[in-house]
């Protein structure tokens, strides 16, 4: 067996190319092991005006119009033996925006068996496959388990598979575009030259590069090609909308402004609409502005999408471009009332400025929407190119995603019948400890928050203070399923710390985690606020997503499964890779004081909490109106305010507690809507 230099690239669903033209551009790559390139050599696809565009780009011959279950079925053949596949098996039964029933759909669930299909007629080298990050999370992650259980399974040797969820805004798209990429390097040839694939090292985000912006990226769109350069009409009452619509802000904000009073609606309009004085003021007194307000706003009662008539925001990347959807998910422009072009849509899935599109306007749209972007994928490649050339390159080292090699029966009966006491952590169990630890890491003198106030990312996890598997730390064999988690063995760490007292357990002892948990949480609060019980939730949601399944060599694999338990890592940012700890609160900051943090932190929730009354509003969308406001106001989350400001976030948090509908109502009875600071302290 010899590693080959030169790969020949087959690709499935390949759509109008946006993988392929990233293959056919990624440089060959040289190291110990040789040189290493990618020949994209076929693609197919059912969309006769994406095979048009992918012959445009790639050549007459390399596209091949045909159903791909038709393909793996009758086209097969011998002269199309390839050494490397890749494919984007077909997300609408996973997305969010699909149909959402996962491999129960009779149309789409099954179609990742063409893959299976082409790596047990060719057995490549490697292969390649995306989807959306709605895969996971069917079933409990058992279907996605079950998809890539038969990549790792499939073609004469089997695959070490890799799967990823890749934030692709951290590796220079300006786009936030999460997508699962797996990898799949065939066990012989990994086993032979010790070749394992390393997910790249994002490039943009905090302590990086800045991301790439939607301002820079359309900088240099010029909207004079015949396929991509035409804008959209809008109506009347959409040009309105969007006129309402602030940068990075959507139609439900209309909602929300609706309900100002004349002042704060006026000191709004002005404040956070560029264009207010050219295209809002010419329509004259407040109250003509509050009738065209009303005339435009949705008045929708049903599920609310982030994304309808949702302005980009100049200054960061664009949120997720999609290829298909109704009024309201066109992609709009930060300034100009208008939807996107696809030539600014396709600059934003970063397709190369000569590629060219066939078919009809929404036919287009729909194949830039639904390609994999360009830059991203070239990341993948190389990674794979620099794996099989022995080269070192920067990568996530604490990996926490799924990593499978194909197994045998008797490794799976070892699984099934291994003993265990694990048990279910409750939702009531993980709101206490996070009421009671205020949000913040245990740890003497760490200020790390559990779940970010602003953004809602999880970056604490759940300690164990005893443990009852094997080599666990802490161990306690004695320790009942029931008392293991419970409420009195648990506290909740930040990702650094937890790695330290679990490394160290002889130096951070039962006694002394049992010791700081009871000074930490002693001054905790027991009111539960629905901002809390959100992010409790998310932290339940995130502990869903894995539990080891086995081990080779001291390194874990991980599975998905419903109960996440025993010293699980649950963050995940970064691309769901290398942890990332948030920086300490700056010296000087309300953070940094415990008793100024735990009175705004009260504030703050009691804030959340009355929004989150309002009709139509929940505990996510106050929540995440909070968080924007404060930091538009004060420049920074509440916790890096600088202490000078104190009394100013907290006459600000005050005074919008008191106009919110239930604060106007307590007001108006006597009753009090907040603690003093005064009556708060002796409180707790």
């Amino acid at each position: 067996m010899s590693l080959k230099c030169k790969f020949k690239l087959g690709e499935l669903f390949c759509g109008p190319g946006g993988m392929a033209i990233a293959a056919h551009t990624t440089e060959p790559v040289a190291g110990p092991n040789g040189d290493f390139s990618i020949q994209h050599t076929w693609g197919v696809d059912f969309s006769k005006p994406a095979i048009e565009t992918f012959k445009a780009n790639l050549g007459e011959d390399n596209g091949i119009h045909m159903d791909a279950q038709k393909f793996v079925k009758e086209g097969l053949t011998s002269e199309r033996k390839i050494n490397a596949l890749a494919f984007g098996f077909p997300c609408n039964s996973f997305s969010a925006a699909g149909e959402q029933e996962g491999l129960k759909s009779a149309k789409f669930g099954s179609l990742y068996k063409c893959g299976v299909a082409v790596l047990d007629a060719y057995s490549p080298q490697w292969f390649v496959a995306e989807n959306v990050s709605g895969i996971r999370a069917c079933d409990a992650g058992k279907q996605f388990r079950k998809i890539l259980d038969s990549f790792a399974h499939a073609g004469k040797y089997g695959y070490d598979v890799t799967a990823h969820l890749y934030k692709f805004e951290s590796y220079g798209v300006p786009q936030m575009r999460h997508r699962y990429v797996i990898v799949g390097i065939r066990h012989d040839i990994a086993k032979r030259y010790k070749l394992k694939f390393r997910v790249p090292a994002p490039v943009c985000g905090p302590g990086r590069c800045n991301f790439v912006t939607v301002r820079e990226a359309l900088a240099t769109v010029t909207n004079q090609t015949e396929w991509g350069g035409e804008i959209t009409r809008q109506s009347e009452d959409v040009v309105w909308r969007l006129r309402f619509t602030p940068p990075g802000e959507n139609a439900w904000k209309l909602d929300e402004i609706a309900e100002y009073d004349d002042v704060q609606l006026m000191e709004y309009l002005r404040k956070n609409l560029p264009w207010f004085h050219e295209r809002i003021a010419p329509l004259g007194s407040v109250e003509k502005i509050r009738e065209k307000i009303e005339a435009v706003r949705l008045h929708c009662t049903k599920a609310r999408m982030s994304m309808i008539y949702r302005r980009l925001d100049p200054n960061f990347p664009s949120y997720t471009i999609t290829g298909s959807g109704g009024g309201g998910t066109h992609v709009y422009h930060w300034e100009e009332d208008r939807a996107l072009t696809n030539e600014e849509r396709a600059a934003l899935q970063t397709f190369p400025k000569d590629f060219v599109f066939k078919g009809s306007k929404e036919e287009v749209r729909k194949q830039i929407g639904m390609a994999v972007p360009t830059m991203g994928a070239k990341v993948v490649f190389k990674a794979i190119l620099n794996t099989f050339a022995g080269n070192d390159y920067p990568f996530i080292e604490d990996d926490t995603d799924i990593f499978i090699e194909p197994a045998t029966d008797q490794d799976y009966k070892e699984v099934k019948d291994m003993p265990t006491n694990r048990a279910h952590i409750s939702e009531k169990t993980l709101k206490v400890l996070f009421a009671r630890s205020q949000n913040l890491c245990a740890f003497p003198n760490c200020q790390e928050e559990i779940v970010d106030s602003t953004t809602g990312v999880v970056y604490g996890e759940v300690c164990h203070i005893e443990g009852v598997e094997m080599g666990s730390a802490r161990h306690n064999p004695n320790l009942d399923k029931e008392a293991v988690n419970s409420e009195a063995n648990l506290v909740l760490l930040c990702h650094k710390h937890h790695k330290l007292v679990d490394t160290l357990p002889q130096q951070y002892d039962v006694g002394w985690l049992k010791e700081i948990k009871h000074r930490h949480e002693i001054q905790g609060v027991v009111e539960i606020s629905p901002a809390q019980a959100q992010s409790a939730r998310l932290m339940l949601a995130e502990m869903a997503e894995a539990i080891p399944l086995r081990t080779y060599n001291n390194s874990q694999h991980f599975e998905a499964a419903d109960n996440a338990i025993q010293n699980i890592t649950i963050n995940r940012i970064n691309g769901r890779g290398k942890k990332s700890v948030p920086s300490v609160p700056p010296t000087g900051t309300i953070g940094c004081d415990p008793a100024k943090r735990s009175y705004v932190n009260h504030l703050y929730n009691r804030l959340i909490n009355f929004k989150s009354k309002i009709p139509k509003y929940n505990a996510t969308k106050a929540a995440s109106i909070v968080a924007r406001n404060v930091s538009k106001l004060f420049g920074a989350t509440w916790t890096n305010i600088p202490l000078s400001r104190y009394d100013g976030i907290v006459a600000y948090l005050q005074a919008e507690i008191d106009k919110t509908p239930i604060g106007r109502k307590n007001s108006a009875k006597g009753i009090k809507n907040y603690s003093s600071y005064d009556e708060f302290m002796q409180k707790i």
